[in-house]
């Protein structure tokens, strides 16, 4: 105690900063080596659990603890230590092919047409599955919108406005039959007559 370096030839000076213990590895440079239980760069960090598992291996053989509710991988010295820290997308948090946008400590789920929610586990209704077209008229979705395709005699952005009946006035005459025809009336006259 009291020696520091590769072959504990150079004396640990009084200004190491290293806490909780840890001893300086270094002459004029601030690189702590821990006891066990602490971490961090001048071991300020306590190990409170070890969640590691086959899904949080990291990368270059070192350890993990827990580390702000994640975990954080204590590697060796010669690693770069900025794979160290999970993404909070890691854990495919977004359902029914969203994709995940991390920020910081949290995420955003990007969600595909039809699905809604903070994971993407709600769907969408159908536009449709309301019945919004009146009087027959049959509904269509595109593009995130509903059009109402109306049966003869009704228009209106739901089928809701009657147009006024062409045969209503009785226009044929001597025993015709009317009929409807394209936006007018057609008379189908019996034997002996036309028009």
């Amino acid at each position: 105690e009291g020696f520091m370096g590769l072959d504990c030839r150079q004396r640990v000076p009084d200004d190491c900063e290293c806490r909780n213990g840890g001893r300086c590895l270094g002459a004029n440079t601030t690189l702590c080596q821990c006891p066990p239980g602490f971490f961090g760069l001048l071991c300020e960090f306590e190990i409170t659990a070890m969640p590691c598992n086959m899904n949080t291996q990291c990368p270059d053989g070192g350890y993990c603890m827990e580390h702000g509710g994640s975990y954080l991988c204590v590697c060796h010295t010669d690693h770069n230590a900025s794979h160290s820290l999970p993404s909070p997308c890691d854990s495919d948090p977004c359902f029914n092919g969203g994709s995940c946008d991390a920020h910081d400590d949290s995420y955003i789920c990007e969600c595909p047409r039809g699905f809604h929610g903070k994971h993407c586990e709600k769907a969408r209704p159908h536009l449709c599955s309301s019945g919004p077209c009146r009087n027959g008229g049959t509904c269509k979705e595109a593009g995130g919108e509903y059009h109402c395709s109306c049966p003869y005699r009704f228009t209106g952005r739901h089928c809701e406005i009657g147009k006024p009946d062409s045969c209503a006035s009785g226009p044929c005459h001597n025993g015709g039959t009317c009929f409807h025809y394209i936006g007018k009336y057609k008379c189908d006259c019996p034997p002996g007559f036309s028009g």
